[in-house]
């Protein structure tokens, strides 16, 4: 079954709370960003609240609030920004011309 046929039988029941375990995984692009505008119309549409599970950061963007889970444990929650921004770690690269170690 596809992501989006999932979906639509979750919906069936009209519930007011819907659970999402990663929806658009192995989805192509364009199914992806179809299924995407639709879930993302369901909370203003139908009053309904989405707890959704993902792996892509720009699907977490558009929550209300958000956890980052790390080995079972919840490391952040917030909003997207925030969250992210708490564990936002800059990381620089040095490289040099000489070869020489030490």
């Amino acid at each position: 079954m596809n992501g989006g046929s999932e979906v639509a039988r979750g919906l069936i029941h009209r519930p007011k709370v819907l659970f999402l375990d990663e929806p658009t995984l192995g989805l192509d692009p364009q199914s992806r960003s179809n299924l995407w505008e639709f879930i993302t119309s369901l909370p203003q549409k139908h009053a309904m609240t989405i707890f959704m599970t993902t792996h892509y950061m720009e699907e977490a963007e558009v929550c209300d609030k958000i956890a980052i889970i790390d080995r079972g444990r919840i490391i952040a929650s917030g909003t997207p920004f925030g969250a992210e921004e708490d564990h936002r770690r800059d990381v620089i690269y040095l490289r040099t011309d000489d070869k020489q170690e030490g």
